[in-house]
């Protein structure tokens, strides 16, 4: 796990499943609580990655991921200051705040960062299959422009590694809810009689539809499902999870 300065003053990092305590098919860095693992072992496997980070001294602000759009604006939580976590029940967060850190766990699904340099403000958010069909990016965007006043040419973003087209196959029913929609067909990949997801495409259409800049989205292409480096629940089914943590930098 390395971490990055984005802008000199957003530090963010993406796990893979190294360097942790975790055993079994959690093995080793597992950083999701509701899998089943031990939750010794998660607390230790994130205090490690926050602390490699130099971010430790943060509050964790981590969620109950549901697939669906809901945004949670970190900043109206009551936090108190003995918390070291706080679990809330969404698939995006955005802050502005030095208190806190942000993650998003995945295994498969796209883990997304999104940062404005002007008003220091940034989000992590959790786009599966149904965050992309719900457009959960263009939702958090315009979340930004909103409550913080963003100019969307300030923005920059990065897309973290996911299952690509060359491994997501899925069935008719799901070709069908996708094809249905123009924005999101673009997305539907045919192989023969095979069809498969390239969640890539319909998300960078939404950061063009929103007026983003396209030079300041960022995307690693590598593939869960093929890479052993990151948990997969295509490949594994039962796993861990990785992570992306971001967090403002003092």
């Amino acid at each position: 796990m390395n971490s990055f300065l984005l802008n000199n003053d957003l530090i963010f990092a993406i796990t893979n499943r190294f360097g942790g305590i975790s055993k079994g098919c959690f093995s080793t860095l597992n950083l999701a609580y509701h899998l089943g693992d031990k939750e010794e072992f998660v607390r230790c496997n994130r205090q490690r990655v926050l602390k490699k980070m130099g971010i430790d001294d943060r509050i964790l602000v981590y969620m109950n991921q549901v697939h669906g759009n809901d945004v949670v604006l970190v900043d109206e939580l009551i936090i108190e200051k003995q918390q070291k976590e706080i679990e809330v029940r969404a698939d995006a967060l955005i802050s502005s705040s030095l208190r806190v850190a942000l993650l998003v766990v995945v295994a498969d699904c796209n883990p997304i960062l999104l940062y404005d340099k002007r008003k220091r403000v940034f989000s992590v958010v959790h786009a599966g299959r149904k965050g992309v069909e719900l457009k959960i990016l263009s939702k958090v965007l315009e979340l930004f422009e909103q409550k913080f006043k963003s100019n969307i040419q300030d923005i920059y973003g990065i897309i973290g590694p996911g299952i690509r087209s060359c491994c997501y196959e899925v069935k008719q029913d799901v070709v069908d809810i996708f094809a249905y929609e123009q924005s999101l067909s673009q997305a539907i990949v045919k192989d023969n009689n095979r069809y498969f997801l390239d969640l890539l495409k319909p998300l960078c259409q939404e950061w063009h539809n929103k007026g983003a800049n396209k030079e300041h989205l960022c995307i690693d292409f590598t593939c869960t499902a093929c890479c052993a480096e990151y948990f997969s629940f295509r490949r594994e089914k039962v796993c861990g999870r990785f992570g992306l943590i971001a967090a403002r930098k003092h």
